[in-house]
């Protein structure tokens, strides 16, 4: 506990904590201050929380497991370290292709995989090259026709 915040002096009842700690220099000569008064190491973090009357501990305490109860619920929060904007490698874990060993052979297997997933099986004809075949049939049923109107 690092400050005992009371309903007289700041208006509620409330106990400060700090975690964690800190270089003396790191900190603003407040903090310091802040610290130095109770004889308290310096702390990296002060965080409040409300609490009853009934409830308040000296200044100078230290919380550890052994405050809580066995099965008691208490309410945690972490701090997650920030990675920026990340493509997509990083992010979702798409690997890229190795840089060495015959690369440009690889580069046509990657290919060739890529591909293999519009390739048609068991007598299926491509969209496009099903419209090429009709279309040659068509083309050389009119001159069939041109040739049998000019012979008749």
């Amino acid at each position: 506990m690092t400050q005992v915040k009371t309903e007289d002096k700041e208006g509620y009842t409330a106990l400060q904590m700090g975690a964690g700690s800190k270089k003396a220099k790191r900190l603003s000569r407040q903090e310091r201050g802040h610290f130095s008064s109770n004889e308290l190491p310096f702390s990296a973090k002060l965080t409040e929380f409300r609490v009853s009357p009934d409830a308040i501990l000296p200044v100078g305490t230290a919380i550890n497991a052994s405050h809580f109860a066995a099965g008691q619920h208490v309410d945690i929060q972490g701090h997650t370290i920030g990675k920026g904007f990340q493509g997509p490698m990083k992010r979702w874990g798409f690997s890229g292709l190795p840089a060495t060993h015959g690369k440009f052979i690889l580069i046509i297997v990657w290919a060739i995989r890529l591909m293999s997933c519009f390739v048609y099986r068991n007598d299926e004809e491509a969209p496009r090259a099903r419209f090429h075949r009709q279309l040659a049939r068509s083309r050389s049923g009119l001159e069939r026709e041109e040739d049998g109107g000019a012979d008749g």
